[in-house]
Formats: C-alpha cells, structure tokens, sequence
C-alpha cells in the first residue's frame, strides 16, 4: 500500500493542471496497437475520458487531465485489483498521451503499460 501512496505523490507532484489541448469529445473513439490485436475504447465521462480495454465492461480507467493531451487515472491498489488487467505501480502506467493536432484532430494514444519495455 505505501509504494501506491508514493504513486500517487508522484503523479500529483508532476501534473500541471494545463487543460486538455482538445474539447474532451476530440479524444473518444476506438483506438489499437499496430497488430490491431488490442483495442481501447475512449468516452468521454464527465469531467474526464472513460477507458475501456477490449471491450471488457469490467476492465476500464476514469482518465482526469495531466498536462494536455496527456491524462491520468490515480493509483489505487485495490480498484487496480478488481477491474485492472495488470495492476503495476508505475507513473507511466497511469498515464495516457493522446497525439494528434486541431486541424485533424487526435489519431492516436501511448501507453507504457509495461515499465519495462517501449510505448505503444
């Protein structure tokens, strides 16, 4: 429980409170890797994005704005448990960059769901 009560001071330290580039509705839509063999769903939900992982109703993150296009779900060891699809107490982990621009809007999310390995 304490490495997720560093987690958290971590994220809250680092996070601007510079809004989202974007009107929240410009980030929904379905989003996948390169193979195109794992899907993430993007809705907006309320004051920030809902995400899902490959349609799995139990499986999703309550994104909050970070720093822009980039978004954040806290830390929460025993949320992570119930409805994560790996629980790994990582800043990176928590944290979704959305790229795109305003002429053509956002075409594309990162996230460095394995600390040990490159984005996808």
């Amino acid at each position: 429980m304490a490495s997720y009560r560093a987690l958290n001071l971590q994220l809250e330290k680092h996070k601007t409170g510079k809004p989202p580039d974007l009107p929240l509705e410009a980030y929904e839509g379905q989003y996948h890797n390169t193979a195109g063999t794992f899907i993430i769903a993007i809705a907006q939900s309320g004051q920030g994005l809902k995400m899902t992982m490959q349609d799995l109703p139990l499986t999703w993150y309550h994104l909050r704005p970070y720093n822009g296009n980039t978004f954040y779900w806290p830390a929460n060891r025993n949320a992570e448990i119930e409805q994560s699809m790996w629980p790994i107490p990582s800043p990176s982990y928590h944290k979704i960059v959305f790229e795109g621009n305003k002429t053509h809007g956002i075409d594309q999310l990162t996230w460095k769901h394995d600390p040990n390995a490159s984005p996808e």
